[in-house]
């Protein structure tokens, strides 16, 4: 992922986050952050900025990632939003189109 789009996630999930946390859940907001979510790589992206977002540090491994994803109870609304399964994020290192892990 390009410096470029990493900073427009980033800035979706920084406003997401700050909105969630606000109270305020409206559907433009959510049509916003489910047209960056589409495909498993943009939520597998997404999911990895939001523990950068979260713990102020990238993730060191797939292990550290996923842990924090299914673990972290001050997330579940960011998740939500996303379409990201807390059950189902490890099969989002499986790429669509050929079956193969991403990394």
């Amino acid at each position: 992922m390009s410096k470029r789009r990493s900073s427009r996630v980033f800035l979706v999930l920084l406003v997401m986050a700050t909105i969630v946390s606000s109270g305020c859940e409206s559907d433009k907001i959510s049509g916003i952050v489910a047209e960056a979510n589409k495909t498993k790589i943009q939520k597998l992206g997404n999911g990895y900025m939001l523990f950068q977002a979260r713990m102020g540090k990238a993730a060191k491994s797939k292990d550290e990632l996923c842990e924090f994803i299914k673990s972290n109870d001050r997330i579940e609304k960011n998740l939500a939003f996303m379409g990201i399964s807390r059950e189902g994020f490890e099969d989002l290192f499986i790429n669509e189109r050929d079956g193969e892990e991403f990394f």
